[in-house]
């Protein structure tokens, strides 16, 4: 009886749907067809012009099923292929077909590895070639960690900059941001004035670094560069690996000087008008970097300079923490002392007064430093230079006056095996840092390829270094070599003084 009455049901359906379908109650789609007739275009483009190109007949007329001529993606120094945008990995690609007009593009992304990329690219195209005039273009930011400080085109000013440097082929930069930025995160909060270093004579390229994250990580020592290595490209072209860092300056989140303080260098290519823009002490030039702008002003900083210089001159510790503020002293002195930095007493030894007490910082310009001077002990990792007078005119007399006394000594002596664990981890960082970035490292040197050259003052040793990660692992052992020999130093001196 239920198999009747479902055949029944079913019958009744399907002379239903005959019904409907005789009265135009139900219609049937048409199937589209295509005109293979009408002819459409096929275009190939590069997601940057910069970094490939197409090689072939970019721009295609195909009717029907007609196949696609051969094209090639060619990507460009310091850029990479990824792929074209409907998918395919293939350089080259023919065969395509197309039933609308169509565009596929070729995908090029910046060869690179570890480090972040900053893209700038000037408003005209020109190059950099002036450290006085800035320039307009824009900069932007991309492969930072996580993409957390990647950066849309931002509006810039850009110049040359560097005493010595900017002789060498690869230059060093100063950028003004339009607007406050923290770049990649690595200031104490955002600021428009930036650094772009070449560091062009260190070859491991990462003694400015180690010498401005120490400063970072010394107590005494309130202000210090920020640092990230980034792979730089000027104008679509690559230009190696940079050192980013914070400009020296008086600003909110740099140089606190409060509401009446000044900042100088002691800088022996000062220039513009003495008296005004510089002053001359103890036969040292010092530039005037905040805080000045009329000769009465900088009279006052003058005498408060001289007056530094007398009482460092008479010894007396008491009469000294007056005027200076002793922890920073100290800690800089170490930070110097430890890196063998030839220029402490010749240039970029910056000072800033605050609240009646000077202060020592930030630090700066250490790419001679670390053994990279074969006209300081050849580079040796022996030696008290900083704290003695070696009869090299690039001393600081300020620190060999304070460390003629015992106190002074006695003092740096126990600082140093307070801050002695702080030197270790600051190895340990520059080891994992050159270990991480060992690719975009040794990729700058294939661009600037510079082994076996001098190009500033390199033993001859550190000459004979033919890869990045040679004059990384010099540097390194070095650092560890300075270290237990200033143990051994100042191990001596405690001995004797207490």
């Amino acid at each position: 009886m239920k198999i009747c009455i479902n055949i029944a049901t079913a019958v009744f359906a399907a002379l239903l749907l005959v019904c409907l379908v005789s009265c135009g109650e139900v219609t049937k789609e048409p199937e589209e067809t295509v005109d293979l007739t009408i002819p459409h275009k096929l275009t190939y483009v590069v997601n940057n012009r910069f970094a490939g190109r197409i090689n072939g007949e970019t721009e295609q007329i195909l009717t029907g099923a007609e196949l696609s001529s051969r094209v090639t993606a060619v990507e460009k120094d310091g850029y990479i292929f990824k792929g074209w945008s409907d998918g395919s990995t293939d350089f080259k690609r023919e065969n395509d077909t197309i039933t609308s007009d169509t565009t596929i593009t070729a995908i090029f992304d910046y060869n690179v590895k570890n480090c972040p990329v900053i893209d700038i690219v000037t408003d005209d195209g020109r190059n950099i070639e002036d450290k006085r005039e800035y320039v307009g273009a824009s900069l932007s930011v991309a492969h930072s960690d996580g993409g957390e400080y990647d950066l849309s085109p931002l509006a810039i000013k850009i110049r040359g900059r560097g005493n010595a440097t900017w002789n060498m082929e690869k230059k060093s930069y100063r950028i003004k941001l339009s607007r406050r930025r923290n770049l990649l995160g690595i200031g104490e909060g955002p600021a428009k004035d930036w650094v772009l270093l070449a560091n062009h004579c260190d070859q491991s390229l990462v003694r400015n670094i180690a010498a401005f994250d120490l400063g970072r990580r010394l107590p005494g020592i309130e202000c210090s560069s920020g640092s990230a290595l980034v792979n730089l490209y000027f104008n679509g072209r690559y230009q190696g690996v940079y050192h980013l860092c914070e400009q020296s300056q008086v600003d909110k989140y740099r140089v606190d000087v409060g509401d009446d303080g000044w900042m100088v260098e002691l800088d022996m290519y000062a220039d513009g008008v003495q008296d005004l823009d510089w002053f001359s002490s103890g036969n040292r030039p010092y530039s005037v970097t905040y805080g000045g702008g009329s000769i009465d002003r900088v009279t006052e900083i003058h005498d408060y300079i001289r007056s530094c210089t007398n009482a460092i001159k008479s010894g007396e510790k008491s009469e000294i923490e007056k005027l200076i503020d002793i922890d920073s002293c100290i800690d800089m002195y170490l930070l110097h002392e430890y890196a063998k930095n030839i220029d402490v007493g010749w240039s970029s030894f910056f000072m800033y007064y605050r609240n009646g007490k000077l202060y020592f910082g930030p630090p700066w310009d250490f790419d001679l430093a670390f053994g990279n001077d074969h006209r300081l002990d050849n580079g040796s990792y022996e030696g008290i230079y900083v704290g003695e007078n070696r009869g090299f005119d690039q001393g600081n007399r300020w620190f060999i006056m304070l460390f003629s006394n015992d106190w002074f000594k006695l003092m740096a002596a126990k600082r140093f095996f307070e801050v002695k664990p702080i030197i270790e981890d600051e190895i340990e960082y520059i080891t994992e840092l050159s270990t991480n970035c060992r690719y975009d490292l040794a990729k700058n040197f294939q661009l600037w390829q510079i082994f076996g050259q001098r190009i500033n003052q390199e033993p001859e040793h550190i000459m004979a270094l033919s890869k990045q990660q040679d004059h990384a692992a010099y540097l390194i052992e070095w650092m560890k070599a300075r270290l237990s020999w200033l143990d051994g130093y100042f191990n001596q001196v405690l001995k004797t003084q207490q």
